[in-house]
């Protein structure tokens, strides 16, 4: 995907800051922004040196916008392509030269130890219940996320969650907490969920697919 990054300082022994950072689609949305923040900070681990994968011990983000989109049953956001598992490349000796040359790299393998998320902005797109796209959106998000790894592995991420959900003009935002834990290889997971004045007709697209209630 493509990646624009204004200007990046870099501070002694593995500090890193990020301006103008910004994530834009491919595929079914080329050039639509995916992730986009003004400033990240990076704390990269020195293991990285021997470890032979990028470990991020934190990164701290204040005033994100974060999009992810669902288009025929996928999901497509800023990680979506790293966190596919790419082929094995061709075996060394009877591969063929075109084989080899369209063989892809693996990924790097990434830890982000903690995540932190300040006054930050989520959008949801649904474009399987709309062709328009129904929009959910959450905002003032504050949270943090332990222990991320790529590709997928046993490890349990672990994470708390605030928010704001906006439900119209006429509606007052619902308030949502969320937190717990999930092991992304196998989808288990174990979450503590709280929402407080949720406008159920709102969400009609979805509810509408199983019942005629309004």
């Amino acid at each position: 995907k493509k990646v624009i990054i204004r200007s990046i300082d870099y501070h002694f022994p593995g500090i890193f800051e990020l301006e103008g950072f910004e994530v834009q689609e491919k595929e079914f949305f080329p050039g639509e922004i995916s992730f986009t923040v003004d400033r990240i900070r990076l704390d990269v681990s020195l293991l990285s040196l021997s470890k032979k994968r990028l470990i991020i011990d934190k990164i701290d983000v204040e005033d994100a916008d974060i999009t992810i989109r669902q288009y025929r049953d996928k999901l497509y956001h800023a990680l979506s392509g790293a966190a596919t598992r790419l082929e094995a490349d061709a075996g060394a000796g009877e591969a063929s030269l075109s084989a080899k040359q369209n063989a892809q790299p693996r990924m790097m393998p990434l830890e982000i130890r903690q995540f932190k998320l300040k006054n930050s902005n989520f959008r949801f797109i649904d474009y399987d219940v709309d062709q328009n796209g129904f929009v959910v959106t959450l905002d003032q998000i504050n949270g943090e996320v332990r222990d991320i790894v790529l590709p997928f592995s046993g490890i349990k991420t672990s994470y708390r969650i605030s928010a704001r959900l906006p439900q119209g003009r006429e509606q007052r935002p619902a308030e949502i907490q969320m937190g717990g834990w999930i092991q992304a290889s196998t989808f288990d997971t174990d979450a503590n969920l709280s929402f407080q004045g949720v406008f159920l007709p709102y969400f009609r697209p979805y509810y509408a697919q199983v019942t005629q209630a309004g």
